[in-house]
Parts: C-alpha cells; structure tokens; sequence
C-alpha cells in the first residue's frame, strides 16, 4: 500500500492525509491489491473529513465509481459508518448508480445504512435517489427493514423505510422472518414493537419457517412485559379484523 491508503488506514490527521494528496495526486488513483480498495474507500470506511473525501473526489472523479473485490463502492461504506450526508450527496453524485448498485452479498447502499444504525438523514437521502431499495432483497431475502429492526435502528430510522415501503412490515426473508420476528429476536426498542404493530398487526398472527410466531421468539428472549402485551394487542386486532372480514363475506 502507498503511503496515503496507510495514513488512510490509520485515520491520520486531516492535515498529514492533505498533505500526502498534494505531494502526490495519482495515489488517489491506485487500489491496494488484497481488497482493491482506493484510497476513497479508506476514507469512506474510517470517516475521513469532508475535505480530505472532497480532495480525493476532485483527483479522482471516477473513484466514486470504483468497486473493490467484493464490488463496494464508497458509497456502501459511507453508508455503513458515521459519514455526513454531504459524503453521502457528493458519492452519488459523482457516482449517479451508485445507490442502485449491490455488492456481492446482495446489500445496497441502503441495506448498510440500515445494519450500522445511520441516522435518519442519511437514510432518507439514499430512499430518494432510489426509492426502489427500501424493496429490494440481500442473499438472505431480507430487505433494508429487517437489517434496521434487528440492529436497534431508532424508530424515525424504521418509519422512514416503512413510508418507502409500507408492504415492508409483510416481507418475509428467506427463513420465512417477518421484520416483526426480527425485532423481538434482537430486541428491538419498545417505539420500533409498537409502530410494526401499528402498521401492520398480522404480523403477529405469522409463523416463520421453523413455525415460530413474533411472541413464541418474545418469550425465548425474555421480551419486556411491554413488549408481550403489544403482541397481545396485536394479535387481538388482527383476530378481530378477521372476524369481521369474515363477518362480512358470510353476511
């Protein structure tokens, strides 16, 4: 590696990453062989200051669009770590596929975002360039929704996915998991139970493949009495629509 993916790396000093950039430019151009990561990538991974990302777009426009053996784009780490949504802005726009873009586990942009717990402006910027990825599914099936309610993303995090997406809440993965069964699997803040019941109340009725309803996981994890009695609640809804729906078809 050259002396500024290093410095990079290492999260030097705005002024020593700076100064490396102005001695010599063409590094911002040349990957590291392992992961063929830029130093854009570096940056973006370890939360490099504006102004060093900024330098390293203005000599190396394209780099925004370069891809490492496990086809990330700087985006993708931006996204997953603390970077300000100005990073966030300047990476698709200088890549404009970028938020569409999926790395080799089926993850986009949005998906990072949603795992690492990113604020809600960043998250609503990627929904915006690309509306689509609140749909879209990893190599697990599982869509930005379930990656936000498993890794305790605060509550504006998951209204904003759902207000993509609202069929997201009945989006099973590929174990048959509801984004309801993920939150009381990896406990979930008592807000997140509580808007996934609001938005969709069946959830609690559904079983998962290993025929596990959202309150049998409750259990099994010690969940809140909070969090048992919005199931119930939900559950009760849910009972009472369908009587009601049946109700209706017989009547």
């Amino acid at each position: 590696m050259l002396p500024l993916h290093l410095a990079l790396q290492a999260k030097a000093s705005e002024e020593v990453v700076l100064e490396l950039i102005a001695a010599y430019p063409e590094a911002c151009m040349e990957a590291e062989p392992q992961e063929d990561k830029l130093p854009l990538h570096f940056a973006c991974e370890k939360v490099a200051s504006d102004a060093v990302i900024s330098a390293l777009l203005v000599n190396h426009f394209e780099g925004a669009r370069w891809q490492t053996k496990h086809e990330c784009l700087p985006l993708h780490l931006a996204a997953e770590h603390e970077t300000s949504a100005w990073v966030i802005k300047w990476l698709i726009m200088a890549g404009p596929d970028a938020a569409r873009t999926k790395a080799s586990n089926g993850c986009l942009p949005l998906h990072r975002a949603a795992k690492r717990r990113a604020n809600a402006t960043v998250v609503d910027l990627l929904i915006r360039f690309y509306p689509e990825a609140a749909k879209s599914t990893d190599v697990r099936g599982c869509i930005p929704l379930h990656w936000a309610v498993g890794k305790h993303a605060p509550e504006p995090v998951v209204s904003s996915l759902l207000d993509a997406f609202p069929d997201g809440c009945k989006h099973p993965d590929n174990d048959g998991n509801l984004p309801m069964h993920a939150a009381v699997e990896y406990q979930a803040s008592d807000e997140v139970i509580a808007l996934l019941t609001k938005r969709y109340a069946g959830a609690t009725r559904e079983m998962n493949h290993l025929k596990k309803l959202p309150v049998d996981i409750a259990n099994e994890n010690g969940a809140s009495e909070y969090v048992l009695a919005e199931l119930a609640r939900g559950d009760s809804e849910a009972r009472n629509s369908e009587v009601g729906i049946l109700a209706w078809l017989w009547g």
